[in-house]
């Protein structure tokens, strides 16, 4: 009578090691897949958004009131608490910009309201809505995949961005703001730089100089006073207790009726993005491998 086979203790324990490994495998293709999923929901709200809300202008020559058109009456039907646009000039960040009397609403959420983990751009609840302060703040996610305020990283790791993006505006529904970039830096998360200055408030201009101009990683030049009006854009960075800012100071503004809307060039044919499925499939193929070994190591065993 033949005797039944055993595993040997090194089969046991490689056949352990192998089941750990595909677990963990399956769990981080799972987290990926998620994830990216996520990201690409998020991506197409906004570039959708983009196509059938904004209309940008093909003419390069224009002048910065008329590079971009926007459909605010309509987004605001979508959700009444989207107070304006943000709109950079030569980069491809145009979002809507949300506000809400609790800044964690649109931490998380789109304007429509799902959930995505890119959340919103959106105004400090302490800050007016007609961005009338002295001081008002912007969130975004520093997102990965670049999206939101992704790209502000750009500011302090490419010395030349500065340069060719110096200017972002803020499309109201009754007149559009342009600013120029005058500070960036790294800041802390809790520190006197997210202090809001409302309008007529005293001593702005030594806030400017000690928070705002002092450790920036650019020296603009441009001449600033009391009632100067800047926004500062926030995103989060590799630290809790950091965050990075770009700074802008009001240098214009136009009435929504002293500017046309531009013909658009052509339609934006938004697709939508596929998940990098080669990660996915090299994962499978990984896991499957380490399936094919533990049946291998047990057939191999009862054939001994």
């Amino acid at each position: 009578m033949r005797k039944k086979s055993k595993l040997k203790k090194s089969d046991v324990v490689i056949i352990i090691i192998l089941s750990i490994c595909i677990i963990a495998a399956a769990v981080a293709l799972y987290m990926y897949y998620s994830i990216s999923k996520d990201y690409e929901k998020s991506d197409v709200l906004y570039e959708n958004t983009v196509t059938d809300y904004t209309v940008r202008n093909g003419d390069m020559s224009a002048p910065w009131y008329e590079m971009l058109g926007v459909n605010m009456s309509g987004l605001k039907e979508k959700n009444n608490e989207i107070i304006g646009w943000l709109f950079f000039e030569n980069e491809d960040i145009s979002y809507p910009i949300l506000r809400s009397e609790d800044n964690e609403k649109y931490y998380r959420t789109a304007y429509d309201n799902t959930r995505t983990s890119a959340g919103s751009i959106f105004m400090e609840s302490l800050n007016s809505p007609d961005f009338s302060d002295l001081h008002t703040i912007i969130y975004g996610h520093n997102m990965k995949n670049l999206s939101m305020f992704g790209k502000l990283k750009y500011y302090k790791e490419n010395d030349d961005y500065y340069d060719s993006h110096k200017y972002f505006q803020i499309i109201m529904p009754d007149r559009k703001y342009r600013y120029e970039v005058i500070a960036y830096k790294d800041v802390d998360a809790e520190g006197d730089f997210y202090t809001i200055y409302k309008k007529d408030s005293k001593d702005f201009k030594n806030f400017i100089e000690d928070k705002i101009l002092k450790g920036s990683l650019i020296n603009s030049n441009m001449e600033l006073n009391d009632d100067s009006q800047i926004v500062s854009l926030s995103t989060c960075t590799a630290s809790d207790e950091k965050r990075f800012a770009v700074s802008a100071v009001k240098v214009d503004e136009r009435e929504m009726d002293s500017y046309y809307i531009p013909e658009r060039v052509k339609e934006i044919q938004t697709e939508s993005k596929n998940v990098d499925y080669l990660i996915l499939i090299l994962g499978s193929i990984f896991i499957l491998v380490d399936i094919g070994v533990i049946i291998w190591i047990v057939v191999k065993s009862k054939q001994a």
